[in-house]
C-alpha cells in the first residue's frame, strides 16, 4: 500500500499482515473489529543502489543485504513470537544490471497490534542492515539506517584490487597527463618533476604498472 492518506483505517477480518511503503501509517486511526484480529503492519522503504569503482566504471554484481539479526525466527518450528517478529526482509540477495543499479524494498519497523482491550500496539525495528557489494572482486560493506518515509539512495564506491586490473601498455605509461598521446605535454611533465616542481598525477589509470626496461642506449646510438 503506497501513498495511503491520514484517513481512518478500518479492519475488518483477523490474523492480516499490511505493508506500507514509502509512506507512514496513523496507528491511532486504525480501528480493529470485536473478535481476535491480530494484525501486522510492515512499513518498508525503497532503496536505490548504484556501485562504482574508483575509476568510475560500473557492472553487474550482488548487494548482500542483512538486518540487524534481533528477531530471525526458530528453525525448529518453535517460538511463535520469533516468527510473528520475523523480518520478511531479515536478509537478501540484489543483483546490479550492466550500470551497477538495483532496486529493493526494506522493511525498516513491524507494528504489532494483538487483541484485546484496548487493543496493544507493539514497535519492532529491523535496522540498521548491512549491505556488502561483492563485485568486481572485492567486498564492500556499508551500514544503512532506515530513518525516514521515503526513497532512501545508496551509494557504494569501491576499490578494485590491483590484481583485478588488466597490465599497462607502453603507451598507457608514458601518457602522464592521461590525454591518450605520448607528446611533448608529458615531456614537460618529467622535466618539471626533476626540477623538483609539485606535479600532481590528473586521475588514476585503468590498469597497473609494468617494469620498463630499456634495451641498448636509450640516445638511439
Amino acid at each position: 500500500m503506497v501513498g495511503f492518506p491520514t484517513h481512518d483505517f478500518y479492519l475488518q477480518g483477523s490474523f492480516m499482515d499490511f505493508y506500507f511503503r514509502n509512506t507512514d501509517l496513523d496507528m491511532n486511526k486504525v480501528y480493529y473489529p470485536s473478535w481476535v484480529s491480530d494484525t501486522r503492519f510492515f512499513r518498508q522503504h525503497l532503496v536505490v543502489i548504484n556501485v562504482s569503482d574508483q575509476f568510475n566504471e560500473t557492472g553487474s554484481g550482488v548487494i548482500d543485504i542483512e538486518d540487524n539479526h534481533i528477531f530471525n525466527g526458530d528453525s525448529n518450528g518453535n517460538g511463535a513470537d520469533l516468527e510473528t517478529l520475523k523480518n520478511p526482509t531479515s536478509h537478501l540477495l540484489v543483483a546490479t544490471d550492466e550500470n551497477g543499479t538495483a532496486e529493493t524494498w526494506l522493511t525498516e519497523r513491524l507494528f504489532l497490534a494483538r487483541s484485546s482491550s484496548p487493543v496493544v500496539i507493539t514497535e519492532y525495528d529491523f535496522w540498521p542492515y548491512n549491505l556488502t557489494a561483492k563485485t568486481w572482486n572485492t567486498n564492500t560493506t556499508q551500514q544503512l539506517s532506515l530513518s525516514s518515509n521515503s526513497t532512501i539512495p545508496v551509494k557504494f564506491d569501491i576499490i578494485v584490487p590491483e590484481g583485478a586490473l588488466p597490465p599497462c601498455t607502453l603507451a598507457e605509461m608514458l601518457d602522464l597527463n592521461n590525454d591518450g598521446f605520448v607528446d611533448h605535454d608529458d615531456s614537460i611533465i618529467v622535466l618539471r618533476y626533476l626540477a623538483g616542481w609539485n606535479v600532481e598525477p590528473v586521475e588514476a589509470k585503468e590498469c597497473t604498472g609494468i617494469n620498463l626496461n630499456i634495451v641498448g642506449n636509450p640516445s638511439g646510438n
